[in-house]
C-alpha cells in the first residue's frame, strides 16, 4: 500500500516536550522525524480525522487525544 506523505513544517513543542522526545530518539536509536513517527503510529486508527462529526466532541470531551 502507497502512502501519501504529508510535511508539517512548524511543529511548535514546549522545551520539556522538546527534551522527552529527544531523550526517546536516543533511547531508541531513532531521529527525532522517526521518533514522532514511531509515537504517532502508536494512536489508535479512530484518530481524530477519522471521526465522524458526531462522535468528535464526544472523543475530546474524554480525552482521548488529550495526551498526544
Amino acid at each position: 500500500m502507497k502512502h501519501r506523505t504529508r510535511i508539517i513544517p512548524n511543529l511548535v513543542v514546549t522545551e520539556a516536550q522538546y527534551r522527552k522526545i529527544h531523550a526517546y530518539a536516543n533511547k531508541e536509536g531513532l531521529s527525532l522525524t522517526e521518533a514522532i513517527r514511531a509515537l504517532i503510529d502508536t494512536l489508535p486508527d479512530d484518530s481524530p480525522d477519522t471521526l465522524t462529526a458526531d462522535n468528535k466532541e464526544s472523543a475530546w470531551q474524554q480525552g482521548k487525544y488529550s495526551k498526544l
